[in-house]
């Protein structure tokens, strides 16, 4: 934890705080959760900024699809948030897939004819929408889905959009000012019809609070997981990833473009995948990019460029987010106290934990575990036997192969030009 270091020393000691220090975290806990609460949208933390009410009965989900739908991104919605989930014990979403002009419908290409019963009346009615593609580039939805989401927007609904799904939000306006994303392809069209959305080109997602955007295809998943994680806990989110056999998680600040290796049968992990087993197996060990590197057998530039190339972001960057990831789980699952948990997770002080977490979840950890132990969705000690077993060997599952750990096909290095794409959006 090569880049804590400075942090840590000058930190101080554990167990030394006056009574006044103690007084005074107690009083920050208490100002930042206040401000969760009053921030609403404020937050990438919507269990925390109050998106979602974790005593609710069932949190309501809107798809909203075209009559002519494609079936990768409609089924990530409905394997994410419609799909049943008995063996968590909690309450997941009520979903509902509805269209602009309710009956039949046809996914694209004409594979099979399909019939949607709800209408727009669905979006009136949800506290998250997802819009998983737009209906043709130049023009994205009908008028009256574009109404709706206005509506939904201005009475505080999350909204989600997947790939070409951004520009369906984009004109409804309810991505002007904001930083949002969408599949490669289209990042340029994107800009260039919406000169107010300020699209990020490279991320995977962007969590803008209250409405979030994702990259094309598989990044959905990944933003999905994301919004699950932080409904109900990063150890449901950890255990559905695994139930669909993707990777636990990709940050939204991940290039879209990853260079994955094909690996070969029964072949060794090589020195990236070594690396992040080492890494994932000893948290609380004081490393930095210099230890990870030899363990590689690479040189630290050689190593931090070929890590960038196959998982799109820094190897210190992967490495906090493991460590937070952990930490998440110990406060949403224990009450190991904070001094431990910063041990344990190689962050060394109380101090510079409280730093990574605020900056990255808006949040203190005590406001954190206080929400997460309140009772209701994301108490996992409620799984049933077998999910308990399943959760268990996912927290102790490292990646065999890097194809396994990113989560992606291996060929996905190819760039071709957006210019010339039909107007047709997938």
């Amino acid at each position: 934890m090569g880049v804590d270091r400075a942090a840590a020393i000058t930190a101080p000691k554990l167990g030394r705080h006056s009574d006044g220090d103690r007084d005074r975290r107690r009083r920050e806990d208490a100002r930042m959760a206040r401000s969760q609460r009053s921030l609403s949208f404020g937050s990438t933390s919507p269990a925390l900024a109050g998106i979602y009410d974790r005593h609710m009965s069932a949190h309501r989900v809107a798809v909203v699809v075209p009559r002519d739908f494609t079936l990768f991104e409609l089924g990530v919605a409905v394997e994410a948030f419609a799909f049943p989930r008995p063996e968590l014990g909690i309450e997941w979403y009520d979903v509902s897939v509805c269209t602009a002009e309710p009956g039949k419908a046809v996914a694209m290409g004409g594979l099979f004819g399909a019939r949607i019963d709800h209408g727009i009346e669905a979006i009136d009615a949800a506290q998250t929408v997802i819009v998983p593609q737009a209906d043709r580039i130049d023009r994205p939805a009908e008028p009256e889905v574009l109404d709706a989401i206005r509506r939904a927007y201005e009475r505080g609904a999350r909204l989600v959009s997947y790939c070409s799904g951004a520009f369906v939000l984009a004109a409804a306006g309810v991505l002007d000012g904001r930083h949002a994303t969408t599949h490669w392809k289209y990042t340029k069209r994107l800009a260039e019809m919406y000169p107010l959305v300020k699209v990020d080109s490279d991320a995977l997602y962007v969590d803008g609070g209250q409405v979030l955007t994702s990259a094309g295809t598989a990044a959905g998943i990944d933003l999905s997981l994301h919004i699950i994680g932080q409904d109900h806990g990063a150890r449901v989110a950890r255990h559905l990833a695994r139930v669909m056999v993707v990777a636990p998680h990709r940050e939204g600040g991940q290039a879209q473009f990853i260079m994955t290796p094909m690996p070969e049968p029964d072949h060794e992990p090589d020195g990236i995948s070594r690396a992040m087993q080492y890494a994932l197996g000893n948290l609380d060990a004081d490393m930095n990019l210099h230890d990870l590197s030899s363990i590689a057998f690479m040189s630290s530039r050689n190593f931090s460029r070929r890590f960038r190339e196959v998982t799109g972001t820094t190897p210190m960057k992967w490495l906090n987010h493991q460590r937070l990831t952990k930490v998440r789980e110990l406060l949403e699952e224990t009450d190991m106290p904070i001094e431990r948990i910063a041990l344990q997770t190689g962050f060394g002080s109380v101090v510079t934990l409280r730093q990574r977490f605020s900056q990255r979840l808006r949040t203190s950890p005590s406001a954190y575990r206080r929400a997460f132990q309140s009772g209701g969705l994301g108490e996992v000690d409620k799984f049933d036997t077998s999910a308990r077993a399943a959760a268990e060997t996912d927290a102790g599952w490292l990646p065999e192969s890097l194809s396994e750990w990113i989560g992606l096909p291996a060929h996905r290095a190819g760039h071709p030009s957006a210019e010339g794409d039909t107007a047709r959006a997938g």
